[in-house]
């Protein structure tokens, strides 16, 4: 059974109160204040949820942003390795290479001063083999007058002994001489020797130019 109701007050202006309405609508305003609270609770929890969810992001997004930062450390370490790798090889190679262009362009003056020293070799040999055939053909010539000379005075000799057998033959003949000398007085040596142009024309006894 419903409780009874107590009697109703009247207040201090001789009004009564209804004091049933009054605790309906305190009650009505508690529970629409729990209603609210529960709902602010139930938003709270939601938002502790997605805090909660937010802090697992953050914390999830932190470690894989420390992920990629280490990876970048390992990437960039990596990276820095292999550029200092290469430039040290492209460093040697490069010293290298300066090294055989200094070893070519040494290589090269050499080879021409060689060059430039066997070509004054080969002229000093030339000038000196010029020098010798001078020399030889100065030689050459003086021997060829002094023979022409030798000749010259040989056949002079022998000019004179065929003109002095010519005339002892000529004063045979006119003395009635030997048979035997008849062929040479046909056919004179002075005449034979002058077909081989070994006394000249101008040369010839004075009874044999005629």
């Amino acid at each position: 059974m419903p409780p009874k109701k107590a009697p109703a007050k009247k207040d201090a202006g001789g009004d009564e109160k209804d004091y049933d309405l009054e605790n309906f609508m305190l009650q009505k305003r508690l529970e629409v204040i729990q209603h609210r609270i529960q709902l602010k609770e139930e938003v709270i929890a939601e938002c502790r949820g997605k805090l909660e969810e937010q802090g697992k992001r953050r914390a999830d997004l932190e470690a894989q942003s420390k992920q990629e930062l280490e990876r970048r450390r390992e990437v960039v370490a990596e990276m820095t390795r292999q550029y200092n790798e290469m430039q040290n090889s492209f460093s040697d190679r490069i010293e290298d290479l300066k090294a055989q262009v200094k070893k070519a362009q040494e290589d090269i003056v050499e080879v021409e001063n060689t060059k430039e020293a066997t070509r004054k070799e080969k002229e000093d040999e030339i000038a000196k083999k010029d020098v010798t055939i001078r020399q030889l053909t100065h030689k050459m010539e003086a021997m060829a007058f002094e023979f022409a000379d030798m000749l010259k005075e040989v056949l002079d000799k022998m000019s004179q002994r065929i003109e002095v057998t010519h005339s002892g033959w000529s004063r045979t003949d006119r003395m009635g001489g030997d048979e035997s000398a008849a062929p040479f007085m046909k056919q004179p040596l002075i005449s034979s020797l002058q077909e081989f142009e070994l006394v000249p024309h101008g040369d010839l006894p004075p009874e044999q130019a005629g």
